[in-house]
Protein backbone atom coordinates (compact mmCIF):
# COMPACT_ATOMS: atom_id res chain seq x y z
CA UNK A 1 0.00 0.00 0.00
CA UNK A 2 1.41 3.41 -1.01
CA UNK A 3 2.20 5.70 1.90
CA UNK A 4 0.32 9.03 1.77
CA UNK A 5 2.35 12.18 1.04
CA UNK A 6 4.11 13.98 3.89
CA UNK A 7 1.52 16.76 4.10
CA UNK A 8 -1.43 14.42 4.36
CA UNK A 9 0.27 12.36 7.10
CA UNK A 10 1.10 15.44 9.14
CA UNK A 11 -2.37 16.93 8.71
CA UNK A 12 -4.11 13.73 9.80
CA UNK A 13 -1.76 13.31 12.73
CA UNK A 14 -2.53 16.81 13.97
CA UNK A 15 -6.09 17.52 12.84
CA UNK A 16 -7.65 14.14 12.04
CA UNK A 17 -10.56 12.66 14.09
CA UNK A 18 -8.10 10.70 16.21
CA UNK A 19 -5.22 13.18 15.93
CA UNK A 20 -3.20 15.01 18.54
CA UNK A 21 -5.57 17.97 18.83
CA UNK A 22 -8.63 15.73 19.17
CA UNK A 23 -6.95 13.93 22.04
CA UNK A 24 -5.88 17.08 23.89
CA UNK A 25 -9.00 19.24 23.37
CA UNK A 26 -12.25 17.80 24.82
CA UNK A 27 -14.46 19.87 22.48
CA UNK A 28 -12.31 19.48 19.36
CA UNK A 29 -14.23 19.66 16.08
CA UNK A 30 -12.82 17.85 13.05
CA UNK A 31 -12.93 20.08 9.93
CA UNK A 32 -12.10 18.64 6.53
CA UNK A 33 -11.19 22.08 5.18
CA UNK A 34 -8.63 22.55 7.97
CA UNK A 35 -7.06 19.16 7.22
CA UNK A 36 -6.88 19.97 3.50
CA UNK A 37 -5.24 23.33 4.15
CA UNK A 38 -2.72 21.92 6.64
CA UNK A 39 -1.69 19.20 4.19
CA UNK A 40 -1.13 21.69 1.36
CA UNK A 41 0.81 24.10 3.60
CA UNK A 42 3.00 21.28 4.93
CA UNK A 43 3.91 20.19 1.39
CA UNK A 44 4.87 23.73 0.34
CA UNK A 45 6.97 24.30 3.47
CA UNK A 46 8.72 20.95 3.06
CA UNK A 47 9.16 20.77 -0.72
CA UNK A 48 9.01 24.42 -1.77
CA UNK A 49 6.65 26.34 -4.03
CA UNK A 50 3.97 28.97 -3.71
CA UNK A 51 0.41 28.55 -2.49
CA UNK A 52 -2.70 30.75 -2.34
CA UNK A 53 -5.34 29.66 0.18
CA UNK A 54 -8.67 31.40 0.66
CA UNK A 55 -10.15 29.93 3.81
CA UNK A 56 -13.55 31.12 4.97
CA UNK A 57 -14.38 32.11 8.53
CA UNK A 58 -14.34 29.10 10.84
CA UNK A 59 -11.82 27.02 8.88
CA UNK A 60 -9.20 27.28 11.61
CA UNK A 61 -6.56 28.49 9.18
CA UNK A 62 -4.17 29.83 11.84
CA UNK A 63 -3.66 26.40 13.37
CA UNK A 64 -3.65 24.86 9.89
CA UNK A 65 -0.47 26.75 8.96
CA UNK A 66 1.09 27.11 12.42
CA UNK A 67 1.18 23.35 12.99
CA UNK A 68 3.29 22.59 9.88
CA UNK A 69 5.43 25.69 10.54
CA UNK A 70 6.56 24.71 14.06
CA UNK A 71 7.29 21.15 12.92
CA UNK A 72 9.31 22.07 9.81
CA UNK A 73 12.71 22.11 11.51
CA UNK A 74 13.80 25.24 9.61
CA UNK A 75 13.05 28.88 10.30
CA UNK A 76 9.65 30.13 9.11
CA UNK A 77 8.48 33.75 9.18
CA UNK A 78 4.76 34.31 9.75
CA UNK A 79 3.63 37.78 8.69
CA UNK A 80 0.25 39.11 9.81
CA UNK A 81 -1.80 42.19 9.08
CA UNK A 82 -2.74 43.01 12.67
CA UNK A 83 -1.28 42.94 16.16
CA UNK A 84 -4.35 41.07 17.41
CA UNK A 85 -3.50 38.11 15.20
CA UNK A 86 0.10 38.16 16.43
CA UNK A 87 -1.15 37.94 20.00
CA UNK A 88 -3.53 35.12 19.05
CA UNK A 89 -0.70 33.12 17.48
CA UNK A 90 1.69 33.56 20.39
CA UNK A 91 -0.66 33.33 23.36
CA UNK A 92 -3.46 31.06 22.13
CA UNK A 93 -2.78 28.90 19.07
CA UNK A 94 0.83 28.14 19.96
CA UNK A 95 -0.21 27.05 23.45
CA UNK A 96 -2.82 24.71 21.94
CA UNK A 97 -0.17 23.06 19.76
CA UNK A 98 2.34 22.80 22.59
CA UNK A 99 -0.24 21.06 24.76
CA UNK A 100 -1.23 18.68 21.97
CA UNK A 101 2.34 17.79 21.00
CA UNK A 102 3.79 17.69 24.51
CA UNK A 103 6.70 20.11 24.10
CA UNK A 104 7.45 23.79 23.60
CA UNK A 105 8.58 25.53 20.43
CA UNK A 106 10.96 28.43 19.90
CA UNK A 107 8.64 31.16 18.66
CA UNK A 108 9.03 34.92 19.06
CA UNK A 109 7.31 38.11 17.95
CA UNK A 110 9.63 40.66 16.36
CA UNK A 111 8.35 44.23 16.05
CA UNK A 112 9.45 47.25 14.04
CA UNK A 113 12.40 49.13 15.50
CA UNK A 114 10.25 52.14 16.45
CA UNK A 115 8.69 49.92 19.15
CA UNK A 116 12.01 49.64 21.00
CA UNK A 117 13.74 52.12 23.29
CA UNK A 118 17.06 53.59 22.13
CA UNK A 119 19.30 53.85 25.25
CA UNK A 120 21.38 56.65 23.69
CA UNK A 121 18.41 58.82 22.69
CA UNK A 122 16.78 58.17 26.07
CA UNK A 123 19.87 59.33 28.02
CA UNK A 124 20.24 62.38 25.79
CA UNK A 125 16.57 63.22 26.31
CA UNK A 126 16.99 63.04 30.09
CA UNK A 127 19.67 65.73 29.85
CA UNK A 128 17.40 68.11 27.93
CA UNK A 129 13.77 66.90 28.07
CA UNK A 130 11.26 68.60 25.79
CA UNK A 131 7.89 68.09 27.45
CA UNK A 132 5.11 70.30 26.15
CA UNK A 133 2.32 69.72 28.67
CA UNK A 134 1.45 68.29 32.07
CA UNK A 135 0.10 65.21 30.34
CA UNK A 136 3.42 64.70 28.52
CA UNK A 137 5.24 65.01 31.86
CA UNK A 138 2.94 62.56 33.67
CA UNK A 139 3.30 59.99 30.89
CA UNK A 140 7.06 60.45 30.74
CA UNK A 141 7.28 59.61 34.44
CA UNK A 142 5.73 56.24 33.56
CA UNK A 143 8.14 55.79 30.65
CA UNK A 144 11.12 56.61 32.88
CA UNK A 145 10.05 54.13 35.56
CA UNK A 146 9.71 51.45 32.88
CA UNK A 147 12.91 52.36 31.02
CA UNK A 148 15.09 51.96 34.11
CA UNK A 149 14.09 48.32 34.58
CA UNK A 150 13.04 46.94 31.18
CA UNK A 151 14.93 43.98 29.73
CA UNK A 152 13.29 44.10 26.30
CA UNK A 153 12.87 47.82 25.58
CA UNK A 154 9.43 47.15 24.08
CA UNK A 155 7.21 50.16 24.78
CA UNK A 156 4.14 47.90 24.82
CA UNK A 157 5.29 46.84 28.31
CA UNK A 158 4.95 50.38 29.67
CA UNK A 159 1.51 50.38 31.33
CA UNK A 160 -0.66 53.41 30.75
CA UNK A 161 1.45 54.84 27.90
CA UNK A 162 -0.62 55.20 24.69
CA UNK A 163 0.71 54.08 21.32
CA UNK A 164 0.59 57.65 19.97
CA UNK A 165 2.53 59.27 22.84
CA UNK A 166 4.31 62.05 20.97
CA UNK A 167 7.46 62.04 23.15
CA UNK A 168 8.17 58.43 22.20
CA UNK A 169 9.35 59.64 18.78
CA UNK A 170 12.34 61.20 20.56
CA UNK A 171 13.15 58.01 22.49
CA UNK A 172 12.58 55.13 20.10
CA UNK A 173 15.12 53.27 18.01
CA UNK A 174 14.49 55.29 14.85
CA UNK A 175 16.19 54.06 11.69
CA UNK A 176 16.89 57.62 10.58
CA UNK A 177 18.50 58.61 13.89
CA UNK A 178 20.49 55.39 14.23
CA UNK A 179 24.24 55.78 14.68
CA UNK A 180 25.90 52.49 15.74
CA UNK A 181 29.17 54.28 16.51
CA UNK A 182 27.49 56.51 19.09
CA UNK A 183 25.12 53.89 20.47
CA UNK A 184 27.87 51.40 21.33
CA UNK A 185 28.90 53.24 24.50
CA UNK A 186 25.35 52.95 25.87
CA UNK A 187 25.32 49.15 25.77
CA UNK A 188 23.71 46.69 23.40
CA UNK A 189 20.63 48.20 21.68
CA UNK A 190 17.31 46.58 22.54
CA UNK A 191 16.58 46.12 18.84
CA UNK A 192 19.72 43.98 18.59
CA UNK A 193 18.58 41.85 21.53
CA UNK A 194 15.23 41.35 19.81
CA UNK A 195 16.99 40.24 16.64
CA UNK A 196 19.10 37.79 18.62
CA UNK A 197 15.92 36.24 20.02
CA UNK A 198 14.64 35.96 16.45
CA UNK A 199 17.86 34.21 15.35
CA UNK A 200 17.34 31.66 18.15
CA UNK A 201 13.71 30.99 17.11
CA UNK A 202 12.23 28.46 14.70
CA UNK A 203 9.21 30.64 13.97
CA UNK A 204 9.35 34.44 13.88
CA UNK A 205 6.04 36.31 13.91
CA UNK A 206 6.03 39.81 12.40
CA UNK A 207 3.53 42.14 10.75
CA UNK A 208 3.45 43.01 7.05
CA UNK A 209 4.96 46.44 7.66
CA UNK A 210 8.04 44.99 9.35
CA UNK A 211 8.40 42.28 6.72
CA UNK A 212 8.45 44.75 3.84
CA UNK A 213 10.60 47.18 5.79
CA UNK A 214 13.14 44.36 6.07
CA UNK A 215 12.86 43.52 2.37
CA UNK A 216 13.28 47.19 1.43
CA UNK A 217 16.37 47.49 3.64
CA UNK A 218 17.93 44.44 1.99
CA UNK A 219 17.33 46.00 -1.43
CA UNK A 220 18.85 49.34 -0.44
CA UNK A 221 21.88 48.40 1.58
CA UNK A 222 20.77 47.90 5.16
CA UNK A 223 20.02 50.11 8.16
CA UNK A 224 23.36 50.39 9.95
CA UNK A 225 23.20 46.93 11.51
CA UNK A 226 24.54 44.67 8.74
CA UNK A 227 21.62 44.46 6.38
CA UNK A 228 18.00 43.70 7.12
CA UNK A 229 15.97 43.24 10.25
CA UNK A 230 14.96 39.58 10.02
CA UNK A 231 17.26 36.57 10.23
CA UNK A 232 17.46 34.31 7.18
CA UNK A 233 14.41 32.10 6.71
CA UNK A 234 13.42 29.09 4.63
CA UNK A 235 9.76 29.96 4.16
CA UNK A 236 7.23 32.69 4.80
CA UNK A 237 3.50 32.53 5.52
CA UNK A 238 1.41 35.65 4.92
CA UNK A 239 -1.86 35.68 6.84
CA UNK A 240 -4.37 38.44 6.06
CA UNK A 241 -2.60 38.50 2.71
CA UNK A 242 -5.29 40.59 1.02
CA UNK A 243 -3.45 43.72 2.25
CA UNK A 244 -0.01 42.78 0.90
CA UNK A 245 -0.11 44.93 -2.22
CA UNK A 246 -0.99 48.10 -0.31
CA UNK A 247 1.76 47.57 2.28
CA UNK A 248 4.37 46.70 -0.35
CA UNK A 249 3.44 49.80 -2.33
CA UNK A 250 4.04 51.98 0.74
CA UNK A 251 7.46 50.50 1.44
CA UNK A 252 8.77 50.58 -2.11
CA UNK A 253 7.71 54.20 -2.43
CA UNK A 254 9.20 57.43 -1.10
CA UNK A 255 7.49 59.74 1.41
CA UNK A 256 8.44 63.12 2.85
CA UNK A 257 6.17 64.34 5.64
CA UNK A 258 5.96 67.36 7.88
CA UNK A 259 6.51 65.04 10.85
CA UNK A 260 9.69 63.62 9.34
CA UNK A 261 11.22 67.09 9.03
CA UNK A 262 10.06 68.00 12.54
CA UNK A 263 11.82 64.87 13.85
CA UNK A 264 14.97 65.92 11.99
CA UNK A 265 14.76 69.39 13.54
CA UNK A 266 14.38 68.07 17.10
CA UNK A 267 17.28 65.66 16.72
CA UNK A 268 19.44 68.39 15.20
CA UNK A 269 18.77 70.79 18.06
CA UNK A 270 19.52 68.10 20.60
CA UNK A 271 22.78 67.13 18.91
CA UNK A 272 23.89 70.77 18.49
CA UNK A 273 22.87 71.98 21.96
CA UNK A 274 25.72 73.59 23.90
CA UNK A 275 28.33 72.78 21.25
CA UNK A 276 28.64 76.16 19.59
CA UNK A 277 27.40 74.90 16.23
CA UNK A 278 25.96 78.22 15.08
CA UNK A 279 26.13 77.31 11.39
CA UNK A 280 23.97 74.24 12.06
CA UNK A 281 21.29 76.08 14.05
CA UNK A 282 21.23 78.89 11.49
CA UNK A 283 20.74 76.43 8.63
CA UNK A 284 18.05 74.63 10.60
CA UNK A 285 16.10 77.88 11.05
CA UNK A 286 16.06 78.23 7.27
CA UNK A 287 14.79 74.67 6.87
CA UNK A 288 11.94 75.26 9.35
CA UNK A 289 10.79 78.38 7.53
CA UNK A 290 10.97 76.85 4.04
CA UNK A 291 9.29 73.61 5.23
CA UNK A 292 6.21 75.54 6.36
CA UNK A 293 6.04 77.29 2.98
CA UNK A 294 6.50 74.01 1.10
CA UNK A 295 3.80 72.03 2.88
CA UNK A 296 1.38 74.95 2.71
CA UNK A 297 1.92 75.20 -1.06
CA UNK A 298 1.02 71.57 -1.74
CA UNK A 299 -2.39 71.18 -3.40
CA UNK A 300 -5.15 70.04 -1.04
CA UNK A 301 -3.50 71.41 2.11
CA UNK A 302 -4.53 74.33 4.26
CA UNK A 303 -8.08 75.24 3.11
CA UNK A 304 -9.11 71.60 2.62
CA UNK A 305 -10.33 71.00 6.18
CA UNK A 306 -11.33 74.56 6.96
CA UNK A 307 -13.91 74.42 4.18
CA UNK A 308 -15.07 70.86 4.75
CA UNK A 309 -18.83 70.68 4.99
CA UNK A 310 -19.63 74.06 3.49
CA UNK A 311 -23.01 74.13 1.83
CA UNK A 312 -24.01 70.77 3.30
CA UNK A 313 -26.95 70.05 5.60
CA UNK A 314 -26.51 69.48 9.28
CA UNK A 315 -25.59 72.89 10.60
CA UNK A 316 -22.46 73.76 12.55
CA UNK A 317 -22.44 70.51 14.54
CA UNK A 318 -22.78 68.45 11.38
CA UNK A 319 -19.93 70.31 9.70
CA UNK A 320 -17.71 69.87 12.75
CA UNK A 321 -18.34 66.11 12.88
CA UNK A 322 -17.75 65.78 9.16
CA UNK A 323 -14.49 67.74 9.39
CA UNK A 324 -13.31 65.58 12.29
CA UNK A 325 -14.10 62.39 10.37
CA UNK A 326 -12.24 63.65 7.29
CA UNK A 327 -9.21 64.63 9.37
CA UNK A 328 -9.04 61.23 11.09
CA UNK A 329 -9.39 59.20 7.91
CA UNK A 330 -7.09 61.46 5.89
CA UNK A 331 -7.38 62.75 2.35
CA UNK A 332 -5.36 61.68 -0.68
CA UNK A 333 -4.98 63.72 -3.82
CA UNK A 334 -3.11 62.85 -7.01
CA UNK A 335 -0.21 65.18 -7.72
CA UNK A 336 0.12 65.95 -11.43
CA UNK A 337 2.82 67.95 -13.27
CA UNK A 338 0.44 70.90 -13.66
CA UNK A 339 0.02 70.97 -9.86
CA UNK A 340 3.68 71.93 -9.46
CA UNK A 341 2.98 75.64 -9.72
CA UNK A 342 5.59 78.37 -9.60
CA UNK A 343 4.81 78.89 -5.91
CA UNK A 344 5.22 75.20 -5.10
CA UNK A 345 8.34 74.89 -7.24
CA UNK A 346 9.99 77.87 -5.54
CA UNK A 347 9.03 76.55 -2.09
CA UNK A 348 10.45 73.11 -2.94
CA UNK A 349 13.69 74.62 -4.25
CA UNK A 350 14.05 76.70 -1.10
CA UNK A 351 13.48 73.66 1.12
CA UNK A 352 15.91 71.41 -0.75
CA UNK A 353 18.52 74.17 -0.75
CA UNK A 354 18.00 74.64 2.99
CA UNK A 355 18.33 70.90 3.63
CA UNK A 356 21.54 70.73 1.60
CA UNK A 357 22.93 73.71 3.52
CA UNK A 358 22.03 71.95 6.78
CA UNK A 359 23.74 68.79 5.52
CA UNK A 360 26.95 70.70 4.73
CA UNK A 361 26.98 72.47 8.09
CA UNK A 362 26.27 69.26 10.01
CA UNK A 363 28.90 67.35 8.06
CA UNK A 364 31.51 69.97 8.98
CA UNK A 365 30.58 69.88 12.66
CA UNK A 366 32.67 68.17 15.30
CA UNK A 367 29.76 66.12 16.68
CA UNK A 368 29.49 62.57 15.39
CA UNK A 369 25.73 62.73 15.96
CA UNK A 370 25.46 65.59 13.49
CA UNK A 371 27.01 63.37 10.79
CA UNK A 372 23.78 61.36 10.97
CA UNK A 373 21.80 64.60 10.65
CA UNK A 374 23.77 65.42 7.49
CA UNK A 375 22.88 62.08 5.90
CA UNK A 376 19.21 62.46 6.78
CA UNK A 377 18.99 66.00 5.40
CA UNK A 378 20.61 64.95 2.13
CA UNK A 379 18.22 62.01 1.75
CA UNK A 380 15.12 64.14 2.32
CA UNK A 381 16.30 66.76 -0.19
CA UNK A 382 16.85 64.11 -2.85
CA UNK A 383 13.46 62.51 -2.18
CA UNK A 384 11.61 65.83 -2.52
CA UNK A 385 13.28 66.38 -5.89
CA UNK A 386 12.38 62.86 -7.05
CA UNK A 387 8.74 63.12 -5.98
CA UNK A 388 8.09 66.49 -7.63
CA UNK A 389 9.97 65.81 -10.87
CA UNK A 390 7.58 62.96 -11.72
CA UNK A 391 9.93 61.78 -14.48
CA UNK A 392 9.70 58.05 -13.70
CA UNK A 393 6.53 56.67 -15.32
CA UNK A 394 6.65 53.68 -12.95
CA UNK A 395 5.68 55.95 -10.04
CA UNK A 396 2.66 58.06 -9.19
CA UNK A 397 2.92 61.10 -6.91
CA UNK A 398 0.24 62.17 -4.45
CA UNK A 399 -0.41 64.30 -1.38
CA UNK A 400 -1.98 63.05 1.84
CA UNK A 401 -3.34 65.23 4.64
CA UNK A 402 -4.43 64.02 8.07
CA UNK A 403 -5.15 66.66 10.69
CA UNK A 404 -2.17 69.00 10.56
CA UNK A 405 -0.03 66.21 9.14
CA UNK A 406 0.93 66.54 5.48
CA UNK A 407 2.94 64.11 3.37
CA UNK A 408 3.94 63.96 -0.27
CA UNK A 409 4.67 60.54 -1.75
CA UNK A 410 5.86 58.80 -4.89
CA UNK A 411 4.46 55.25 -5.01
CA UNK A 412 5.19 52.50 -7.53
CA UNK A 413 2.23 51.75 -9.79
CA UNK A 414 3.04 48.05 -10.02
CA UNK A 415 4.92 46.04 -7.35
CA UNK A 416 4.54 42.65 -9.04
CA UNK A 417 8.00 42.75 -10.62
CA UNK A 418 9.96 43.51 -7.48
CA UNK A 419 7.94 41.02 -5.42
CA UNK A 420 8.50 38.30 -7.99
CA UNK A 421 12.24 38.92 -8.30
CA UNK A 422 13.14 39.76 -4.71
CA UNK A 423 10.69 37.62 -2.75
CA UNK A 424 8.80 34.87 -4.52
CA UNK A 425 11.73 33.69 -6.68
CA UNK A 426 14.16 33.75 -3.75
CA UNK A 427 12.23 32.11 -0.90
CA UNK A 428 11.84 28.34 -0.96
CA UNK A 429 8.25 28.19 0.26
CA UNK A 430 5.60 30.94 0.31
CA UNK A 431 2.01 30.65 1.53
CA UNK A 432 -0.56 33.43 1.25
CA UNK A 433 -3.86 33.03 3.05
CA UNK A 434 -6.89 35.11 3.94
CA UNK A 435 -10.66 34.85 4.09
CA UNK A 436 -10.79 37.19 1.06
CA UNK A 437 -8.24 36.54 -1.68
CA UNK A 438 -10.27 35.55 -4.72
CA UNK A 439 -12.40 37.61 -7.08
CA UNK A 440 -15.38 35.73 -8.48
CA UNK A 441 -13.88 32.41 -7.28
CA UNK A 442 -10.68 33.17 -9.21
CA UNK A 443 -7.20 34.08 -7.93
CA UNK A 444 -6.16 35.64 -11.24
CA UNK A 445 -6.33 39.25 -10.05
CA UNK A 446 -4.15 38.82 -6.95
CA UNK A 447 -1.68 36.62 -8.84
CA UNK A 448 -1.18 39.34 -11.44
CA UNK A 449 -0.97 42.18 -8.91
CA UNK A 450 1.61 40.37 -6.74
CA UNK A 451 3.61 38.59 -9.45
CA UNK A 452 2.71 35.10 -8.22
CA UNK A 453 3.49 32.96 -11.23
CA UNK A 454 2.82 29.24 -10.92
CA UNK A 455 1.23 29.36 -7.48
CA UNK A 456 -1.04 26.56 -6.29
CA UNK A 457 -4.59 27.54 -5.40
CA UNK A 458 -7.07 26.30 -2.81
CA UNK A 459 -10.51 27.82 -2.26
CA UNK A 460 -12.06 26.60 1.00
CA UNK A 461 -15.59 27.72 1.90
CA UNK A 462 -16.54 28.47 5.48
CA UNK A 463 -17.77 25.40 7.39
CA UNK A 464 -20.49 27.53 8.97
CA UNK A 465 -24.06 27.29 7.72
CA UNK A 466 -24.55 31.03 7.41
CA UNK A 467 -28.13 30.70 6.20
CA UNK A 468 -29.08 29.07 9.52
CA UNK A 469 -26.39 30.35 11.88
CA UNK A 470 -26.22 34.05 11.02
CA UNK A 471 -28.56 37.00 11.37
CA UNK A 472 -28.48 40.41 9.73
CA UNK A 473 -29.67 43.44 11.70
CA UNK A 474 -30.37 46.74 9.96
CA UNK A 475 -30.91 49.65 12.38
CA UNK A 476 -33.75 52.06 11.70
CA UNK A 477 -32.41 55.61 11.38
CA UNK A 478 -34.88 58.34 12.24
CA UNK A 479 -34.92 61.46 10.08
Amino acid sequence: MTEPPHGERLAEELFGPGGRLAKSLPEYEHRLSQVEMAAAVADVLQEGGKLLVEAGTGTGKTLAYLGPAVLLGRRVVISTGTRNLQDQILHKDLRILEKALGHTFRVCVLKGRHNYLCPRRYREFLEEPTLRSREDTALFDKVRDWAEKTTTGDIAEAEGVPEDYVVWRDLCCSAEACNPGLCAEFGEPFIQRARQRAVASDVVVVNHHLFFSDLNLRLHGGDGFSGGILPTYAAVIFDEAHSLEDVATDYFGTTVSRGRIEDLARDTLREAAGKGEDDVTSALAGVAKSADAFFSALPGTGPLFREAGKGRPGGRKGRTEERRAREESGERRRLRPEDVTRVLSEAANALTAGLKALARAADSARSEGLKTVSRRAQEIAGEIEFILRMEDSAYISWVQTRGRGVAVTASPIDVSGVLREELFDRVQGVVLTSATLSSGDSFRFIRERLGLDGAGEILLPSPFDHARQAALFVPRISA
